[in-house]
């Protein structure tokens, strides 16, 4: 899963929660976002990364896998 960032409220400028996730098509998720404060709801899709692109995978590859011996 994409690294969370935080989502502001458009209407009160508080962060808001993510309430839900829906599979969305294909290469995205839906994600609705509630806020707690003003009960503002915010639906956005979000493309979704190659796990095996992600910085963090490339950088466990390249440093803590070695040939056995």
């Amino acid at each position: 899963m994409p690294q969370l960032r935080k989502v502001i409220c458009s209407k009160c400028q508080s962060e808001m929660l993510l309430g839900r996730v829906q599979e969305g098509p294909s290469g995205y998720d839906l994600r609705t976002f509630e806020c707690a404060r003003c009960s503002h709801v915010l639906r956005t899709a979000v493309r979704l990364g190659d796990p095996m692109q992600s910085k963090a995978t490339m950088a466990w590859l390249q440093g803590q896998l070695v040939a056995p011996d």
